[in-house]
């Protein structure tokens, strides 16, 4: 649980919600946790250029290393070994290891050493082993593999690697660039992230707003003709019927759309009655949408459960006077931790099917609640399934 606009770390039993550690901060977080996949470390994005480790054992124990200025975005290989930070100031992406000591400085500028950039945003492709990053003015995608068995890396032309002609570059921790025409903005990725959405910045006319890429042969496959320009990381992947769906929002005014991610077709079927969306979220495990409602004045927040087959909303949970956050699903999905900002806010475990609350608590500050992954060893001897 975050509170006090980032400087307040709380940590909950999700079993009872009972308090286990608290924790002030000396700067704000920002963003969402990166929980190692052990259980033991927290990794988190702060001000200033401050990537933060929490020790979840200990409750409160905080390392702390420093890797720019402006801090943009922040990605954990699926693995734990690695963080990639990428930054507005300076133009540089930095590689941390699990002890956020510095392994690689990356500056963000072309390949032959012009047109620098600042980092938009960092995804991990699990399925991959590796980073992709975007930029804000750099008209390229940047893959960065950790895995150490990774093909070399050829930046010249094309029949100069398959004639010999070309140098090529460690693919282990190296740069595999993909030239887009303009910079493009990180939208959404299908569950592979093979592919990748991409769209135009707000303030950069384009023809086509919204396309996919296809990492493995790093070009475009399709053009989306969606009705207006799609929201960055306010969506969510689905499987609906056996097939892998996207769950966009899109323009200011915050509607919902339903792409099909399997062939890509540019048809898409719109939830017309939905308006006035901030965030999409769902898990496996639950049959719903989540769909929470940005903040409108003098309107309550409401929370839609919505049935992506039939487009219709089955359950409606209000917050007077309030905004929901995005909605946080525990590993196996069976939980969902809902919180809402107000005076005071509150957070609430519900099961993701029955919708039955285990614990709800009154809480001031709140900025965002999420759930967080324990060590094995930890969850055997106090009978918890995460925090």
């Amino acid at each position: 649980m975050v509170q006090d606009a980032g400087h307040q770390l709380l940590l909950l039993d999700a079993v009872q919600g009972a308090t286990h550690s608290h924790c002030h901060l000396p700067v704000a977080l920002q963003g969402a946790p990166q929980p190692s996949p052990d259980g033991r470390w927290l990794y988190w994005a702060a001000n200033d250029g401050w990537v933060l480790r929490f020790d979840l054992q200990a409750g409160n124990a905080v390392l702390r290393a420093r890797t720019g200025l402006v801090l943009q975005s922040l990605a954990l290989s699926h693995d734990g070994r690695w963080l990639m930070a990428g930054h507005a100031m300076p133009h540089t992406a930095v590689l941390l290891d699990a002890n956020l000591l510095r392994v690689k400085h990356y500056p963000v500028q072309a390949l032959s050493g012009d047109n620098s950039s600042a980092a938009a945003h960092v995804a991990t492709a699990s399925a991959r082993n590796s980073f992709v990053l975007t930029f804000t003015s750099l008209p390229e995608v940047w893959e960065i593999s950790y895995n150490p068995g990774a093909e070399p890396i050829f930046d010249g032309l094309v029949h100069d690697y398959r004639m010999g002609e070309a140098i090529a570059s460690a693919g282990f921790l190296g740069v595999r660039r993909t030239p887009l025409p303009q910079a493009r903005t990180f939208i959404q990725a299908d569950a592979s992230m093979r592919h990748v959405l991409l769209a135009a910045p707000p303030d950069i006319p384009s023809a086509d707003d919204t396309e996919v890429l296809n990492l493995d042969i790093r070009r475009r496959i399709s053009s989306l003709a969606l009705p207006q320009r799609p929201l960055p990381n306010a969506g969510a992947s689905l499987t609906m019927q056996g097939k892998p769906w996207i769950a966009l929002v899109t323009g200011l005014e915050g509607s919902v759309v339903l792409l099909d991610a399997s062939h890509w077709h540019t048809e898409t079927r719109r939830l017309e009655h939905l308006r006035g969306v901030a965030s999409v979220r769902t898990h496996a495990a639950t049959p719903w949408l989540w769909i929470s409602h940005a903040a409108q004045s003098g309107r309550d927040g409401t929370l839609l459960l919505v049935d992506p087959v039939s487009g219709r909303p089955v359950h409606t949970l209000r917050a007077p006077g309030s905004m929901w956050f995005p909605v946080h699903f525990s590993a196996d999905g069976r939980y969902a931790v809902l919180s809402t900002q107000g005076t005071p806010g509150s957070v609430r475990l519900v099961d993701s099917r029955t919708l039955h609350t285990e614990w709800q608590l009154s809480l001031p500050a709140i900025n965002g609640a999420y759930f967080i992954p324990v060590s094995a060893a930890r969850q055997q001897n106090n009978g918890t399934r995460d925090n």
